[in-house]
């Protein structure tokens, strides 16, 4: 299994390594299309117009550096270089799924509001609201600073209202 090129560094906060692997403008972006399946350089450069070809190069090259993403390159002409998610990659594809249909909802909302409309959005993902998505997501962001998992498996509340949670 890869391991992350993370340096040996003191966090205050676990996230702290997170952010300092994942953290950049296009990376986030990067990693949410690439959990969709292989790319080519081009095929993500046409998904993000705004990056710059020399950033989306570079933010690649860190992801690869830190065991996140995979790059292929195969001896033909022209140049074929694929890139993947690597094993350490593909664990995130939970926080990413759920940073994506958190965005949605955030668009959704900011939709809303342009059209001035006094009604808050509500909109199901199997079965389950939007704002209970919304708070399960922020909740893992919370209880992960903590050391502590959610189990996403079982979504029903315990006997006293709250969620399942277990210390890592």
């Amino acid at each position: 299994m890869e391991e992350c090129n993370i340096q040996t560094k003191q966090y205050n906060v676990p996230v702290e390594a997170t952010l300092e692997v994942i953290g950049g403008k296009w990376k986030v972006v990067i990693l949410c299309l690439l959990k969709e399946g292989t790319k080519r350089f081009g095929e993500l450069h046409r998904y993000m117009p705004n990056a710059s070809k020399k950033m989306l190069t570079q933010q690649l090259r860190e992801l690869e550096e830190d065991g996140l993403v995979n790059r292929v390159v195969s001896q033909q002409v022209p140049l074929k270089v694929e890139y993947s998610l690597s094993e350490e990659g593909e664990s995130l594809r939970t926080i990413l799924n759920l940073m994506c249909e958190w965005g949605e909802r955030v668009s959704i909302n900011k939709m809303t509001h342009m059209k001035n409309s006094p009604s808050h959005p509500h909109w199901e993902i199997d079965g389950e609201s939007s704002d209970k998505r919304y708070n399960l997501l922020t909740s893992f962001v919370f209880f992960s600073v903590l050391g502590v998992v959610y189990d996403f498996n079982d979504t029903r509340p315990t006997e006293n209202g709250s969620y399942k949670l277990f210390n890592v």
